[in-house]
C-alpha cells in the first residue's frame, strides 16, 4: 500500500487547529501585556497618593491618564489605604473570528503603607 498521502491529509486537517491556537496565544499575550501595563501604572499611582498624603483623588487619576491616555474609566478612594480600579478596553486581534471585538481589562489594586514600606493587595 501507498502511504504518501496520509501525512498530507493529516496536516491538512490539523492545520486549521494549529492556526487557532496560535491565534489564542497572540490575543492572550496582548491581553497580559495589557494588563500588566495596568498594573504598574496603578502601583505608580498608589505609590505617588501614599507618599504625598496631601493629594486629591483628581490628581492621582490626572497621573494615570499621563501615562495610559486609552482608559475607559478610573475609580479611586483615598483614606489610610488606597484603592484604584482602572478599566480599559483593547481591541481583539483574531478575536474578531469568534465575534469578541473587544477585551476589557481591569486591573484594581489596593495599597497601604506597613512600617515605612508601600504593600499592595491585588483584588481580583
Amino acid at each position: 500500500m501507498n502511504h504518501k498521502g496520509q501525512v498530507f491529509v493529516l496536516f491538512v486537517l490539523l492545520l486549521p487547529l494549529f492556526c487557532m491556537l496560535a491565534m489564542y496565544i497572540v490575543d492572550n499575550g496582548i491581553i497580559l501585556y495589557e494588563k500588566h501595563q495596568l498594573e504598574e501604572i496603578n502601583k505608580l499611582a498608589i505609590s505617588y497618593a501614599l507618599m504625598n498624603r496631601e493629594t486629591t483623588e483628581d490628581k492621582v487619576k490626572e497621573i494615570i491618564r499621563k501615562n495610559e491616555e486609552d482608559v475607559d474609566s478610573i475609580r479611586v478612594n483615598i483614606d489610610e489605604s488606597v484603592q484604584i480600579e482602572i478599566k480599559k478596553e483593547i481591541r481583539s486581534i483574531f478575536g474578531i473570528i469568534i465575534g469578541k471585538k473587544n477585551y476589557e481589562i481591569t486591573s484594581y489594586l489596593d495599597g497601604s503603607m506597613v512600617d515605612g514600606k508601600i504593600q499592595y493587595l491585588k483584588i481580583s
